[in-house]
């Protein structure tokens, strides 16, 4: 039965990783969705820039 008692082990591992794993989710989008509004607002005052 050993490998049984292994997935247990990785079951109890998996259980506490996955907040961390969330958490780091989470700020990868976060960060992601921020830069993409920062240029979304460059490029927006580039045309506003050019058009004045």
């Amino acid at each position: 039965m050993p490998p049984l008692a292994h997935a247990g082990h990785w079951a109890v591992g998996l259980i506490y990783l996955a907040p961390v794993a969330i958490l780091v989710v989470t700020l990868l989008v976060i960060g992601r969705r921020d830069r993409a509004a920062e240029a979304e607002e460059l490029r927006q005052e580039q045309i506003d820039a050019g058009q004045g």
